[in-house]
C-alpha cells in the first residue's frame, strides 16, 4: 500500500518525488559519513584526492583541463565557500555567547540513593521524559540571531580507588525543575552539589596511561538496543530477587577500580528530532518485503505474484520491538568512556572492560566503542587535524569536562535512544542487586522539600 502511494503521488508530481530520493540519498550519505568522524573538511580533500589523483596518473591532459575549469569558476565556488565559512564562524560565535552567559551556569550533583529501591527503571523513564525540553529554540530568530540552544543533560558514573557514585549535570537554572521531575519518582534520592570530580585530575602522559571511547549503535538507529523491558524488569517491582538486571553487571566494572585507577562514564542527552515512528515503519517495510516470496503468474506470464509474509519468530520479536520502540520519546546522545591510571597502576582487563561494558544489551541493536588507531576513539584521520595521540587524548578529557558534544567547542555525531533505552542504561539498583562501593544513604528515606514546583 506504502509503495503505491508513493508510485501514485510520483506520478503527479515528479519533481518533488525526485528532490525528495536526491534528499533522502544526501541524508543517507551524511549519516554514514558524520556516524565515522568523516567531518566536511575531511570529505572536501578525499572526494579532491579522489577526482584528481585519477586523471594525474592516467590522463595529465585531463588534470590540466580540470584545473583550468576550476580557476575559470573559481569566483563561483570561493564565493560559495566564503558564505559557508562566514556562516560557520557566525554560528559558533552567537553559540559560544549565549553558552558564555551566567544564566548556562552549570553545576555537577551527586545522586545518592537510599539503600532500598523497590521500583523498575519504568520510574526513572518517567524522570526521563519531564526532561524533553526545547526551550528557548523556539523560533529562527532565537537560533540563528541570538544563538540559543536547547538544554542538555549528562548523565555520570564514576569508579575512583573502588567508590562508585553517579551524577547528575545541568543548567543551574533548571536544577528545580529536574528535582521535582526525580523526586516525583524517587521523593528518598538526595541531589548534592559536589565539585567536579573531572578536575581533580591533570593528565599527564608521562605518568599517566589513558584511553577514551566514545560509543556508537552498530546498526540503523531504529532497530533498538535490549531494554529493561526485555529483562522482565517492568514486571512485579516487588520481587526484585528474581529479577536480572544488567545496570549492576556495569557497575561492577567501576568497583573493580583500585587505587591509583579511574573509570569514568558520561551520557549526555538532549531531546531528538528525529521521527522516529517513520524510520520504525521503513524497517518493518523492508523486513516484510525480504521476507515476502514471489511466485510466477496463473497466466503464464513474466510477471510475478507476491505470497504472504513468513517472518520467523526471531523476525517477529524484532517488528514488535520496533513498533514499541517508535512509540517512545528519543534523544540525542553522546555517550563517552574514560579510563585513566597511573603507569603503575594500570590494568589491560579494565581497559578491555570499558569498551565491553555495553555488551549486556546487546539484542537487536548494539552499542560498540569507535576503535579506531587511535586513543581517545577517533579513526586513524584524525590524526591529520590533531596534533599527536596525547593532544586527542587531552582534547577528549576537555570536551568530556565541558559536557560538550552538541555544539562548539567539541561538536560530535550524535546516535539516537528512546527513553526506554536511555532508562535501561541508567537507573538505581534495587537492594538486592549490591554493587560494592556504591554510595547510598544511610537512612531509608527523605522527604523532598514542600516548595518545588510541580512542572
Amino acid at each position: 500500500m506504502a509503495d503505491n502511494k508513493k508510485k501514485k503521488s510520483c506520478f503527479k508530481d515528479p519533481i518533488h518525488c525526485l528532490f525528495d530520493k536526491v534528499k533522502g540519498v544526501y541524508k543517507s550519505i551524511h549519516k554514514y559519513l558524520t556516524g565515522h568522524d568523516i567531518q566536511s573538511l575531511h570529505m572536501f580533500y578525499i572526494l579532491l584526492a579522489l577526482t584528481i589523483a585519477p586523471l594525474i596518473i592516467f590522463n595529465f591532459e585531463g588534470a590540466k583541463r580540470v584545473f583550468i575549469v576550476l580557476i575559470v569558476l573559481s569566483p563561483v565556488w570561493l564565493t560559495l565557500a566564503l558564505i559557508f565559512t562566514i556562516w560557520g564562524i557566525w554560528m559558533d560565535y552567537i553559540n559560544l555567547k549565549f553558552l558564555a552567559d551566567s544564566k548556562q551556569e552549570s553545576q555537577l550533583y551527586e545522586i545518592v540513593v537510599p539503600k532500598t529501591i523497590t521500583k523498575s527503571p519504568a520510574a526513572m523513564e518517567l524522570f526521563f521524559e519531564g526532561l524533553l525540553l526545547t526551550q528557548g529554540t523556539s523560533t529562527e530568530i532565537d537560533k540563528y540571531w541570538r544563538g540559543r540552544l536547547r538544554p542538555w543533560w549528562s548523565l555520570e558514573i564514576t569508579g575512583i580507588n573502588g567508590e562508585v557514585r553517579m551524577y547528575f549535570w545541568c543548567w543551574k537554572r533548571f536544577k528545580e525543575h529536574v528535582e521535582a521531575q526525580l523526586y516525583a519518582q524517587y521523593p528518598e534520592v538526595e541531589l548534592i552539589e559536589v565539585d567536579d570530580y573531572s578536575k581533580k585530575i591533570e593528565y599527564d602522559p608521562d605518568k599517566h596511561f589513558a584511553l577514551g571511547h566514545r560509543f556508537k549503535l552498530a546498526k540503523e538507529e531504529a532497530l533498538p538496543i535490549k531494554t529493561y523491558y526485555d529483562y522482565g524488569l517492568h514486571e512485579h517491582a516487588d520481587k526484585w530477587e528474581t529479577k536480572i538486571d544488567p545496570m549492576v553487571n556495569v557497575l561492577e566494572k567501576f568497583a573493580l577500580m583500585q587505587q591509583g585507577e579511574q573509570m569514568w562514564l558520561q551520557i549526555l542527552f538532549q531531546k531528538s528530532d528525529r521521527k522516529v515512528a517513520e524510520e520504525a515503519e521503513k524497517t518493518i517495510e523492508k523486513i516484510y518485503k525480504d521476507k515476502t516470496p514471489e511466485y510466477p503468474a496463473m497466466d503464464g506470464s513474466d510477471e510475478k505474484v507476491k505470497g504472504f509474509p513468513m517472518l520467523l519468530p526471531s523476525e517477529r520479536e524484532k517488528v514488535e520491538a520496533i513498533q514499541r520502540a517508535s512509540k517512545k520519546p528519543s534523544f540525542d546522545c553522546i555517550i563517552r568512556g574514560l579510563y585513566i591510571a597511573e603507569k603503575e597502576h594500570m590494568n589491560t582487563l579494565r581497559v578491555q572492560s570499558m569498551g565491553k561494558m555495553f555488551n549486556y544489551y546487546n539484542g537487536f541493536n548494539e552499542l560498540k566503542p569507535f576503535d579506531g588507531g587511535a586513543s581517545g576513539g577517533d579513526y586513524p584521520w584524525e590524526k591529520l587535524t590533531l596534533p599527536n595521540l596525547h593532544g586527542i587524548l587531552k582534547d577528549f578529557i576537555e570536551a568530556y569536562r565541558l559536557r560538550s558534544g552538541f555544539n562548539v567547542p567539541f561538536k560530535k555525531p550524535t546516535i539516537t535512544l528512546t527513553t526506554e533505552e536511555l532508562a535501561t542504561l541508567f537507573h538505581f539498583p534495587s537492594e538486592e542487586g549490591r554493587v560494592p562501593g556504591l554510595q547510598k544513604s544511610q537512612s531509608k528515606s527523605s522527604v523532598p522539600p514542600p516548595n518545588l514546583p510541580t512542572e
